[in-house]
């Protein structure tokens, strides 16, 4: 899953320390994920299930325990102390943050296979990383809620490995004036620009190097488009001031 460590102009955690979180992130998640993978391969996740399968109520992992034994307890407090160690400073100012456990495990279903769990994972540990990608120890943002359903979003943390960090439409400070560009994707290796295109199926673009392209459809009139080499040649002229900054 890749990290995403900025967004819009939220804070983030990540521009604290960019060596410290994205290799934190990658080994709780590895840890979190093996634990839970070895409940469902003993069964315990349908015992977990059937307390509130009556009820028709969500079933979410209890993070009050302390000091449990055996592999039924210790799924119900991983989340707990994976969030413990990956906040541990959060104990001395908790009356100053929120106090929310985004490590709670809620299954809306009973998992039917190995694969639906390590989805219904995923999308617990993209709520995880917005949380990450927009607030400190000590501050939070306002987030949109228009991001939690974005499916280009969900598609780049879901779709690439931990070691791809994510710039999703960051808001730059180019000569005093704010500048949003579309999606940064920094790699191992390299740094990727990325602008989007969208039409409808079949559709196809005629450009060049003028400002403005032109959609082609059998159905449709042609219709004129912004460039979209124009945003990202934008994109990397302007993030290098910010990356500079977070090293």
């Amino acid at each position: 899953m890749a990290q995403l460590i900025k967004m819009q102009d939220y804070i983030s955690r990540y521009e604290q320390d960019i060596y410290r979180y994205p290799t934190q992130f990658a080994r709780l998640k590895k840890q979190q994920w093996d634990t839970l993978k070895a409940a469902y391969n003993a069964g315990e996740l349908d015992r977990l299930y059937s307390e509130y399968a009556e009820s028709g109520t969500q079933v979410k992992i209890d993070t009050s325990q302390e000091g449990s034994k055996g592999l039924f307890k210790r799924v119900k407090g991983i989340f707990h102390r994976a969030e413990q160690e990956a906040e541990a400073e959060e104990l001395v100012i908790q009356n100053q943050v929120e106090n929310t456990n985004v490590f709670s495990l809620k299954f809306p279903f009973r998992p039917a296979s190995l694969d639906e769990l390590k989805q219904n994972f995923l999308n617990q540990l993209l709520r995880f990383q917005m949380k990450w990608g927009s607030s400190t120890l000590r501050e939070k943002s306002i987030v949109d809620q228009s991001f939690f359903l974005d499916e280009r979003l969900r598609f780049f943390l879901q779709r690439f490995p931990d070691t791809f960090l994510v710039l999703y439409k960051p808001i730059f400070l180019l000569k005093n004036a704010p500048v949003e560009v579309d999606v940064i994707l920094l790699t191992p290796v390299d740094a990727w620009c990325i602008t989007f295109l969208e039409a409808e199926e079949d559709a196809a673009f005629i450009g060049g190097s003028d400002r403005f392209w032109v959609r082609r459809h059998h159905k449709h009139p042609d219709k004129k488009v912004l460039n979209p080499l124009l945003g990202a040649n934008r994109m990397g002229t302007s993030s290098p001031s910010y990356l500079s900054f977070m090293k």
